[in-house]
């Protein structure tokens, strides 16, 4: 993140476009991008990116179209229904002042700057163009186990700075549906025993049971991941949990080579 600082710092221009190394850009990328936020005179613009694996090209289309407000791009980031990457981007350099990058986010910083930028209102649209193409590497720090203890410490700092904007109520449930997506990344990669006796995991349990939340998870998380919790929840059925978790991981691997989630493709969120 003090890489990205420092380039953010020295950029000059009236717009920021990333590219991370080994990724690549369609040649015209950043000139569409340009005539998009022109046209639909938003914050922010957003094209699709292109997912390169080793024997396989993925087109991941965002799941939404148009142009969304401020709260609407918070609740994106917050429930991944909008990619938290800054890379397939265009922003109006002016939403990166004053932001926070803190030392201790190394994975999902993308993210924290983007609901950083949300809380300042910013507009962003959408545009139908594969702009960014990610190569995907297996060396990736996506690709490795994540401790509990640094998506412990992730949402404590969203949760610090949605609660000093004077906005954590209003985005409360999609704040613990980003605790549970954190959640699920953990017993994802991990061996270990069940944590349902970890003070995090209790308190997640306990937000769980609010009605509220009830709907969400039934909208937003299958329901093989919603089984995967279920059976976490005591450490004498997280074995069956681990079992299920490694099922459904295996079904996705599929599914990104046939179309989409779970083997359907894709629709867009139309709110």
């Amino acid at each position: 993140m003090v890489a990205r600082k420092r380039a953010i710092e020295a950029a000059t221009g009236e717009y920021l476009c990333f590219l991370d190394g080994d990724d690549y850009l369609p040649w015209d990328t950043v000139e569409i991008l340009y005539r998009g936020i022109e046209q639909l005179q938003t914050d922010i613009i957003c094209g699709d990116i292109v997912r390169v694996g080793e024997g396989y090209t993925l087109s991941k289309p965002e799941m939404w179209d148009g142009t969304i407000d401020g709260d609407t791009f918070m609740r994106y980031q917050l429930t991944n229904v909008m990619e938290g990457y800054l890379v397939a981007k265009l922003y109006r350099r002016g939403l990166f002042e004053g932001l926070h990058y803190p030392a201790d986010i190394s994975l999902a910083e993308d993210k924290f700057l983007n609901i950083q930028i949300a809380a300042k209102g910013a507009t962003v649209g959408h545009i139908a163009k594969n702009a960014y193409f990610y190569v995907k590497r297996q060396d990736s720090v996506s690709h490795k186990a994540t401790p509990i203890e640094y998506s412990i410490g992730y949402a404590a700092h969203v949760e610090r700075f949605l609660r000093e904007k004077g906005c954590y109520d209003r985005f409360e449930k999609e704040f613990v549906l980003m605790q549970v997506k954190f959640y699920l990344m953990y017993i994802n990669h991990t061996s270990s025993p069940s944590i349902a006796r970890h003070p995090f995991t209790v308190r997640l349990y306990q937000q769980l049971r609010k009605p509220e939340m009830r709907e969400m998870m039934a909208d937003r998380v299958s329901a093989g991941e919603r089984a995967v919790i279920r059976l976490h929840k005591s450490p004498a059925t997280a074995w069956m949990g681990r079992t299920v978790s490694t099922a459904l991981r295996i079904r996705q691997s599929i599914a990104k080579r046939t179309g989409g989630k779970n083997g359907v493709k894709p629709t867009r969120d139309k709110e």
